[in-house]
């Protein structure tokens, strides 16, 4: 890994990665160590990254992660009013620092279930069969790409979920293998998930090159795409001040994320034709479907206090401070979401939902003192079928509107409360009432469909896994197809959480990361 301030001699490429996140990351990685392996003079890469190294303890000490929403590694995303969501506008986080959202996030190591990989072979034809997907997941679990590595499977619990654990292995619900919930699967326990980390750490997903530094860019904003004759050439950067141009020799490749690969292109005159033009921007590159499909998993947390345990609160005490310098245990090593499992309502797989179990107030760390011990359990809706969009802002030609839309579709609010009520009778059981002291969210009081969703409307919130607004496919209005290339535009192509054709059933990084070793594949062959 290496930082540069590009030369007017060195501001030519063979391949330009704009986004440092978990594809631009492994990407960069993967080109980088096998084209020096074969030459290290035949082709270079430069990633491109509009946030700072940043090596400090938001990105890197696990439990800090939540602090690190809203400050200067955030990129701070807010949305549109909801209006199945009391009109709120909810903030979300995404990770601008190199290794995007890798830094910042819960740092959960999941590989999509057969049902997701047969969704992205039906959208993307025989080269993305489930079988090709799965020997890629075989090499990420093997082998150290990307600073990945295999996962560790001891895992440390706090004793709030712990407990709770323990419990669910003595009643037949849980399991001590963490391997149980590497994959989506219906229900099989409650056990702890794989994490993004090592000796308490977070392990970032970095440019990583096993040979020589990759150039690395950061603190420098892609203003727009260079484009010649329907050719993508390079790319006009802002870096202190001063705007200067980057070229590329063979392509460019997008690692933006969900939000900024629109916005990039929407600024490249390329989207919508009525929704730039109402902007103020040029569309010299039809394509009415970037921006659209916007997909997110929301969560709705219900929180129990428990009769015994261990309050998780902000700031952390010196014993737990020192626990952690000594040894990198205690609950500054926890990633929150540290339980997990997978709960099925109505007995079909579309009707699939994804515990988070943490040990704190979810709606109170780190924000809020609280002297309870707790425990939370996210309930969230792994297949929502509600869809919004990010599209060019008429009040400001230099923002983006994003609209979620959350439960805009009659089927997931059914589909949510089912789950909550499900969730709530499920914790009522004979096997936990003797640790919980009192349910606090929704509470005693809500019993009511009326009444639950009401809460459903003052706090279920993002669970940060923004998808679609490029999607990729078959059918030619797919902005984008199965090769990863934006259609209609020569040397350029999108690999990030734009591309999905619908949002996979649970957290997208490894599968986010899965795609950039096929696009490398890709490339290399060529």
């Amino acid at each position: 890994m290496s930082e540069l301030t590009p030369s007017p001699s060195e501001r030519s490429y063979d391949y330009i990665i704009i986004g440092s996140g978990p594809a631009g990351a492994t990407l960069a990685t993967e080109l980088s160590h096998s084209h020096a392996s074969a030459n290290p003079h035949r082709r270079s890469v430069l990633v491109i990254e509009a946030g700072s190294p940043h090596r400090g303890p938001f990105s890197s000490t696990p439990a800090f992660y939540p602090r690190s929403f809203g400050s200067r590694i955030d990129w701070n995303y807010l949305t549109t009013p909801q209006t199945h969501l009391a009109k709120r506008s909810l903030k979300w986080p995404a990770g601008k620092v190199l290794g995007g959202s890798s830094a910042i996030n819960a740092m959960i190591r999941i590989e999509p279930s057969d049902v997701c990989l047969q969704a992205l072979y039906s959208a993307c034809g025989p080269t993305w069969s489930v079988e090709s997907s799965k020997s890629i997941f075989d090499r990420l679990r093997n082998e150290p790409v990307s600073s990945l590595g295999p996962p560790s499977p001891w895992i440390t619990l706090h004793p709030n979920t712990d407990q709770l654990h323990r419990r669910a292995i003595e009643y037949g619900f849980g399991s001590l293998n963490p391997w149980v919930q590497a994959t989506p699967t219906i229900w099989p326990s409650i056990a702890p998930y794989l994490r993004f980390a090592t000796q308490g750490r977070r392990r970032r997903i970095l440019p990583e090159s096993r040979s020589q530094p990759i150039p690395i860019l950061s603190n420098a904003m892609a203003k727009r795409l260079i484009i010649d004759s329907d050719r993508v050439v390079g790319v006009i950067v802002q870096s202190q001040g001063d705007e200067f141009e980057v070229f590329a020799a063979k392509e460019v490749i997008l690692c933006c994320g969900a939000i900024e690969t629109p916005r990039l292109l929407f600024h490249s005159g390329i989207g919508p034709r009525t929704e730039l033009a109402q902007a103020g921007l040029e569309c010299r590159y039809p394509h009415d479907r970037i921006g659209s499909g916007l997909q997110d998993h929301l969560v709705y947390p219900l929180v129990f206090q428990l009769r015994k345990g261990v309050p998780f609160a902000w700031p952390f005490d010196r014993v737990d401070r020192r626990r952690y310098i000594e040894d990198q245990g205690g609950p500054k090593s926890s990633n929150l979401a540290e339980l997990g499992a997978w709960i099925d309502p109505l007995g079909t797989p579309s009707e699939q939902f994804q515990w988070h179990i943490t040990p704190t107030h979810y709606l109170a760390y780190p924000k809020i003192p609280n002297a309870q011990p707790c425990v939370s359990i996210g309930v969230t809706q792994s297949h929502p079928r509600s869809v919004g969009s990010v599209l060019p802002d008429p009040s400001n030609r230099s923002l983006v509107r994003i609209d979620p839309n959350y439960l805009s579709e009659p089927e997931d609010r059914a589909a949510v409360l089912r789950a909550i009520q499900w969730t709530r009778e499920f914790f009522h059981r004979a096997p936990w009432q003797d640790l919980f002291e009192e349910e606090l969210m929704p509470g005693p009081k809500r019993i009511s469909q009326e009444a639950v969703f009401a809460h459903i409307e003052r706090f279920a919130t993002t669970l940060y896994h923004y998808t679609g607004t490029c999607a990729m496919g078959l059918d030619p209005r797919a902005p984008v197809d199965p090769e990863f290339r934006l259609r209609g535009i020569e040397r350029l192509r999108v690999c990030d959480a734009s591309v999905f054709p619908a949002i996979p059933g649970s957290n997208p990084q490894m599968t986010i990361m899965m795609m950039a070793m096929r696009l490398a594949a890709l490339l290399l062959e060529k």
